[in-house]
């Protein structure tokens, strides 16, 4: 389609759709009145024939080229009969297995059933698919229910093709036999005109999923979608009006183009130019649109937003071998990882999960203390190549179970297990899973169960976040990829540990930050869809190389494929705050607090911004939540103190620095502040007392030099500060990056040379409140 035929006449000209006029069933519209006859002639056949007689064959064929909306026309005929259950099975995607469990329990439903079996025109070179089915299409002697089948494909150029074809396959003529002539039906390409009618029409119900009722559209919203050459078929219309609903500010009753982006998304910028001349138009242009069908329990059919932020508690470990315990917890950490690509969903990280590991407190404790309505828990048994997992999702307010199962596996079913669960709390808290959200759950790690059960023991010691234990997890790591060399996730891992040893000082910034970024780009060189790579390229780039715009594009990579990665709300939000932009910071650190309530990293990094904001008061509630967590968390005391002597409260802030010298064995950061407290205090001696120490100790073993910086800050030695600073710039020390900000160097910052250390950490730039 060319840049003149973009802006749709049709849409020009209108200023007013109901879109009941365009109804085939439900909100299924279609633009042409000929194709509207066929397909609601087809609905009539299908209602008509699940209130027949139990001898009759009631099955179906539809063909339709891809995109055509099958599925939609189908979910709708299944929505507006309200009574039937209704099954939407796809062989593409199902195994000999899966899909004779799948048949089998279509016999089970006491009702009349409705099954949809998409892409019924695949595997066209094996018999058991259509063995599978024959014994279904038509339900045994004497059977009180029916279960009707629609199977849809979309090979060939048209049904004839596509019917010629499946006659020519194992078992295909007799299963043609069991639909006859006049129950196959071909569904048209979508025109522009449908395009029109089925972006406006899921952008209304994909807001009536939420809760809200759309009255206009602006028509250079509806523009955009249409000329996309991206959103070419039915699903990708929908899985684009699903995106931008949830961007939708609460209580409007419009949607505008600029919600059909995220903030600094550049195709925003880039279509809003490439189509000038037709914004006087489209622009500020508003098409009053009423739904085919308004939900009847609109505003009560979104689910309540407590039970779409849910927790997966620690997996219990029932196996026989106490060495397996790694197993359960490397679960856990695999199943909120598959749980949080759920974009409708605030998913609980791990690192507050995790707290909750032999916990004997109720489901509404932890709810409570988590913030979240719903839970996910079970315990999991492993006895060599055999699994047995069980999980049940939970509504705390009704204390009610929403969905339990048990599966008894093999291990090698493991991701299909964790993409199953994923998929199940998707359905059973009514959130709609886009298509790339399905397809990163559901994507297999790797084919080797070696492999995956060394990667496991890598997160589990990982997660110690220990010298030792990021030692071990290398080893781990290393050995799942010799395993298999094309494991994405395990270079991850090793990029991770890398990342962190760094940033936490067990290993020189030179060797660990370019480990960390080979090993990240190698991982992302196997699977693209992995937000964790990003996470670590990120932290490299900020900390390591300085590139602070490298590590925005990388911070918004991850969180574009994972909303829910906590660990990078937070590094993201302490990105913000570094780069001067501290009301952005407040909002991203904010919601690393409600995924991540419990995390100490989280609530740290809050107490620090707030201090930057000048919101002293917020920053000590944060230090309280700390020192509830863990009082010997010595970070807090550190917080605490920066507030204190931001209030010129010298000798509370210097009690609470010994405190914290006693914890953390002395080390640099507090004796560092602690110097900057007695200096600003009046205490001149003990101050280059410490000055002193800390020198001397810089001889025999390795001291913070920004640590000395700060005291030389709080003693007026000014120039000696920046000194130090430039000499951690050059060692990529920890603790530079909040130069711009942090308010123990406002006395520093008329100085052209601290300046120029600012600048060169890519931080230049005014400070936004």
């Amino acid at each position: 389609m060319g840049e003149e035929d973009l802006a749709d006449p049709v849409l020009l000209n209108l200023d007013h759709i109901d879109l009941a006029r365009f109804e085939v069933v439900g909100n299924y519209v279609r633009f042409d009145e000929k194709t509207r006859h066929a397909l609601k002639d087809f609905r009539r056949k299908v209602m008509a024939g699940l209130d027949g007689p139990l001898g009759s064959k009631e099955n179906y064929l539809i063909w339709g080229p891809p995109g055509s909306g099958k599925t939609f026309l189908v979910q709708e005929l299944a929505r507006s009969m309200g009574a039937p259950a209704y099954v939407e099975l796809n062989l593409a995607e199902s195994n000999e297995g899966r899909f004779r469990a799948s048949l089998d329990i279509l016999e089970s439903t006491p009702q009349h059933t409705l099954c949809l079996v998409d892409e019924a025109d695949s595997k066209a070179e094996e018999s058991w698919p259509y063995e599978l089915l024959l014994r279904h299409l038509e339900p045994p002697e004497g059977r009180r229910k029916r279960v009707c089948f629609i199977l849809a494909g979309s090979s060939g150029r048209s049904l004839e093709e596509m019917t010629t074809a499946i006659q020519q396959r194992p078992k295909g003529a007799d299963l043609l036999s069991r639909i006859p002539a006049d129950h196959r039906l071909a569904v048209p390409s979508l025109t522009e005109g449908d395009r029109t009618l089925v972006t406006l029409v899921q952008l209304l119900h994909a807001a009536a999923e939420r809760g809200r009722l759309i009255r206009e559209v602006e028509k250079m919203a509806v523009f955009y979608a249409t000329a996309n050459a991206q959103l070419e078929s039915a699903r990708q219309l929908r899985d684009f009006a699903i995106s931008c609903a949830r961007r939708i500010p609460q209580g409007e009753d419009r949607i505008r183009y600029d919600d059909l982006f995220d903030p600094g998304d550049p195709e925003n910028k880039e279509f809003w130019i490439r189509t000038q001349q037709d914004h006087g138009a489209l622009v500020n242009r508003y098409l009053t649109v009423q739904m085919a069908q308004v939900p009847q329990d609109l505003g009560k059919r979104f689910v309540p937003n407590a039970r779409l932020r849910i927790a997966v508690l620690p997996l219990s470990s029932i196996s026989p071998d106490p060495g397996d315990e790694y197993f359960a917890d490397g679960m856990t950490e695999e199943l909120i990882s598959a749980v949080s690509k759920i974009g409708d969903l605030r998913t609980t990280s791990r690192t507050s999960a995790m707290r909750y590991k032999g916990s004997k407190k109720s489901v509404s404790e932890i709810a409570s203390e988590l913030g979240v309505g719903s839970i996910l828990e079970g315990s999991v048994r492993k006895a060599g190549n055999r699994l047995r997992i069980t999980i049940e999702l939970i509504d705390v307010e009704r204390d009610e179970q929403l969905w339990s199962q048990s599966y008894d596996r093999e291990l090698a079913d493991i991701f299909a297990i964790q993409g199953d669960i994923a998929n199940k709390v998707a359905e059973a808290l009514q959130v709609h899973l886009l298509v790339d959200e399905r397809q990163r759950i559901e994507r297999r790690a790797t084919a080797n169960m070696e492999a995956y059960s060394l990667y496991l023991k890598g997160l589990h010691y990982r997660s110690e976040r220990t010298e030792e234990g990021y030692k071990r997890a290398l080893r781990y790591f290393e050995n799942a990829i010799a395993e298999d060399p094309r494991f994405a996730l395990a270079y991850e891992g090793i990029a991770e540990c890398y990342e962190r040893m760094g940033e936490e000082g067990y290993l020189p910034p030179n060797e660990s930050f370019p480990k960390a970024q080979d090993f990240a780009q190698r991982a992302l060189s196997l699977d693209d869809s992995l937000a964790e790579p990003h996470a670590t390229l990120a932290a490299v780039m900020e900390s390591y190389y300085y590139d602070q715009r490298a590590a925005e594009e990388e911070f918004r990579r991850a969180l574009e494929l994972n909303p829910n990665y906590g660990r990078v709300c937070n590094s993201y939000g302490a990105h913000l705050a570094c780069t001067g932009r501290l009301d952005e910071a407040i909002a991203e650190i904010g919601r690393a607090r409600s995924l991540n309530p419990l995390a100490l990293e989280v609530n740290d990094c809050a107490a620090v911004i707030f201090n930057c904001a000048n919101q002293f008061d917020k920053s000590l509630e944060a230090c309280e939540k700390m020192f509830k967590i863990d009082e010997s968390f010595f970070p807090a005391y550190q917080d605490l103190a920066e507030a204190y002597i931001e209030k010129s409260r010298y000798d509370e802030a210097i009690e609470v620095l010994q405190k914290a010298m006693a914890l953390s064995k002395g080390a640099s950061t507090i004796r560092g502040r602690l110097g900057f407290a007695y200096a600003r205090a009046g205490r001149s001696a003990e101050a280059r007392a410490i000055l002193r120490e800390m020198e001397e100790d810089s001889k025999h073993k390795y001291v913070s030099p920004v640590a000395l910086a700060i005291v030389n800050c709080g003693l007026g030695e000014n120039q000696s500060a920046i000194r130090w600073l430039e000499t951690a710039r050059e060692q990529r020390a920890g603790g530079l990056l909040s130069l711009k900000i942090r308010p123990l160097w406002a006395s520093l910052r008329a100085e052209p040379g601290f300046t120029e250390v600012v600048k060169s950490l890519g931080l230049a730039g005014d400070v936004r409140h």
